[in-house]
């Protein structure tokens, strides 16, 4: 029997903002948000993609973070609303927090509390990661994101979940099921060190070792608003891994691998057997279905 997962993230779900109401680091992503996000993020994007999504009704849904622009109350409760009228319901559905979750402080938490069914009672900011069970799966969801300063939307995951994560991945009663761990930021380095430093994982090197501790490992990430597929050697008798971002699943682009998208992964078995994605065609808002490379090293 096939298990059908999805991955949507970065949803930067747009709504209609009253600036006096923040003087702090918001004030200067509003400003951003209207002259520039605006322009790049459409919700009539992610709603075609969200009712795509729930028209093929997936097995699970995984949603690695950003679901909104500035952490505030009201736009939580509005991308919920669209989350229970596409069919992204609480028990079919998966949330981690991105670095726009955590905006500030004072947001932290919001995610977990306004989203409550969606986790599991007593969740908090300090949960992660938390495990959940599929017959063919092991989901594992990662926080990598905090408040940072004005400009910065590095990650960091943090020795104590790091340490959980490993013995998640090397527990005996894991190993005969792909471990899929999710995690807003990317679990490698960016190719420009002044842009890692300002949106990078601080501790990608850690994390990749600790993935590299299960037989199979897939790390499903956003953050990058691209579609990215990167593969892992073995490290120190690990297992290779491999990492996969997909596009925000609001961005309008002519590059196809940033255009708005959802990916489709089908497993059997225990083991992962295609992967597709859907995106938007921003000219046409026709929903274009394309065949991605196995999760897997050969």
């Amino acid at each position: 029997m096939t298990f059908k997962l999805a991955h949507l993230s970065d949803l930067h779900f747009f709504t209609r903002l009253k600036p006096q109401l923040f003087l702090d680091k918001r004030l200067l992503g509003f400003a951003n948000l209207m002259l520039r996000r605006k322009n790049r993020h459409d919700s009539a994007v992610l709603l075609k993609l969200m009712k795509d999504l729930g028209r093929r009704n997936p097995d699970h849904i995984a949603v690695t973070g950003d679901l909104v622009n500035l952490g505030l109350e009201g736009e939580f409760l509005e991308i919920m609303q669209e989350f229970e009228r596409h069919g992204l319901l609480p028990e079919k559905t998966s949330i981690i927090p991105g670095n726009h979750d955590r905006y500030v402080k004072s947001a932290v938490g919001s995610l977990e509390g306004i989203f409550s069914q969606w986790f599991a009672p007593g969740t908090g900011p300090e949960s992660y990661p938390y495990v959940e069970e599929f017959d063919d799966i092991v989901l594992v969801g990662l926080s990598s994101a905090l408040p940072r300063s004005i400009f910065r939307s590095a990650g960091f995951v943090g020795a104590k979940q790091l340490e959980k994560l490993r013995g998640i991945l090397s527990s005996d009663s894991f190993q005969d099921r792909p471990a899929v761990v999710l995690c807003h930021h990317p679990p490698f380095r960016y190719s420009s060190a002044l842009k890692h430093a300002e949106a990078g994982l601080d501790d990608y090197a850690s994390l990749q070792a600790v993935c590299g501790l299960h037989p199979d490992c897939i790390v499903l990430h956003g953050h990058k608003h691209e579609y990215v597929f990167n593969e892992y050697s073995a490290r120190n008798r690990g297992s290779a891994f491999v990492s996969i971002g997909v596009p925000s699943a609001s961005m309008k682009s002519p590059d196809e691998n940033r255009q708005a998208a959802y990916h489709l992964y089908e497993f059997e078995k225990g083991r992962a057997v295609s992967a597709s994605r859907y995106r938007v065609d921003p000219y046409s808002m026709e929903i274009v279905c394309e065949n991605l490379p196995c999760p897997w090293p050969a």
